[in-house]
């Protein structure tokens, strides 16, 4: 409470000092190529925000250096010390913030370039395939579609660019399956005050994949894959095997297993699993989004799995209890979500990285057959809570030849609790 008070008093008198307040200033004049954006897409407060932030800061800065008692009580209130990286004199743009002068600019175009998997390069726009290998590989490649890659993007045309939304962008792009290598950045010769064009370069891996073991003459087993199947970032894994001398009940010749999974915007993936082989059934649906960016605030998922197994269970050395298969039947029900919340900063240099999440958690599980009494329908439930602190870093032959690698640095501290709801009894977790 004295903290506020203090922080609104520092404002009327750095407010009275002098520093005209953000209302009253007019933004400067749109350049020419600014009367071309769409009428919902200009933003003429976007400038006058940028700067009045950066006036304000001065303003602050400069009174915490008084001398004064009020002067003191703003410096003991608000920090303005240099950042770590700054003093260790560390790259800027390994930082994530090599960008930061284009913040709260309007995106008014957005150019995507893919290049193919073979004989391109992201730093070296005059490399071209050169021999018939490269040229090869490409005929049977299919391009990143522009859609996928708008899909990863934070930015959109038309909107105000967010702070990080440039270097979290590339790193995304490069997490994902289906992309080699990118960079985004800003078309410096067509940047203006208030707008600017932004750039994205993404190289494909080769998605197509396969496998063949040839096991007997008569038996092996195939693998076929692809991580971007018609250039839409959708991934399909398929593995048969034939030929097989299983035995018993429910024995087959052959073994399936195979998974599909689409994104779709706002990085929110679906997918389904699926598993049929001798005496052993199984599949699931879901739909998940994770934490993806240190700016999300909410994830979650829900998903659905059956299994049906036969399970062999007697023997022990007794007549009385012979070998036998009994059916094994459940299904599982999970489902859980999650908030980020940004702590409060007094440090106005830069927001903090930190975010404090809170997630819960249900799990339920029935069965239809057991062969066991132990086993019993439950239900769990369950609650974190943790502290996360992460950044990224740019460098090169870390883990991978030649290709940029975004290493995370941080920590993550977090207490889980729960409670399980079942019929013999009532478990507690912690963790």
């Amino acid at each position: 409470m004295i903290k506020c008070v203090l922080r609104l008093l520092i404002l009327l008198l750095w407010l009275g000092a002098g520093l005209a307040p953000a209302t009253a200033q007019t933004g400067p004049p749109l350049p020419p190529d600014s009367t071309s954006l769409p009428p919902t897409s200009v933003r003429p407060d976007s400038l006058r925000r940028r700067f009045d932030q950066e006036r304000m800061l001065n303003g602050l800065k400069n009174y915490t250096r008084r001398k004064t008692i009020l002067g003191r009580a703003a410096a003991a209130v608000f920090s303005f010390r240099e950042r770590r990286e700054d003093q260790a004199g560390i790259d800027a743009a390994l930082l994530d913030r090599q960008f930061e002068q284009h913040n709260y600019k309007i995106v008014r175009r957005i150019r995507i370039t893919s290049l193919d998997a073979f004989g391109y390069s992201i730093s070296d726009s005059l490399r071209v395939p050169r021999n018939i290998l490269e040229k090869t590989g490409n005929t049977f490649h299919m391009k990143t579609r522009p859609s996928r890659v708008r899909q990863v993007l934070l930015f959109r045309e038309g909107r105000e660019l967010e702070p990080q939304a440039l270097a979290e962008s590339e790193r995304l792009l490069r997490q994902t399956d289906e992309i080699l290598d990118a960079r985004v950045y800003v078309d410096e010769r067509t940047d203006t005050d208030d707008s600017v064009d932004v750039v994205v370069i993404t190289k494909d891996l080769f998605s197509l994949s396969g496998s063949f073991q040839l096991r007997d003459v008569g038996s092996g087993v195939a693998g076929l894959r692809d991580v971007n199947f018609l250039g839409m970032g959708h991934q399909f894994r398929n593995r048969y095997a034939y030929g097989r001398t299983d035995t018993g009940p429910r024995a087959q010749t052959w073994s399936y297993q195979g998974s599909y999974r689409i994104p779709f915007r706002d990085f929110v993936y679906a997918g389904a699993t699926y598993r049929d082989e001798t005496r052993r059934r199984e599949g699931s649906i879901g739909i998940s989004r994770d934490f993806f960016s240190i700016n999300t605030r909410w994830a979650g998922a829900v998903s659905y799995s059956f299994f049906d197994w036969l399970y062999l269970t007697g023997g022990e050395g007794s007549v009385e209890k012979p070998y036998e298969y009994q059916a094994l039947r459940y299904n599982t029900q999970d489902a859980w979500v999650g908030r980020a919340f940004q702590p409060r900063s007094y440090d106005l240099g830069y927001e903090s990285p930190g975010r404090i999440i809170a997630a819960a958690r249900v799990v339920r599980t029935s069965y239809q057959e057991k062969p066991f009494d132990f086993l019993q329908s439950a239900n769990l439930m369950l609650g974190t809570v943790g502290y996360s602190v992460r950044r990224y870093y740019k460098d090169k032959y870390l883990f991978g030849f030649g290709r940029t690698e975004d290493i995370p640095t941080g920590s993550l501290v977090s207490f889980t609790a729960g409670y399980e709801v079942k019929p013999a009894a009532d478990p507690r977790y912690f963790r």
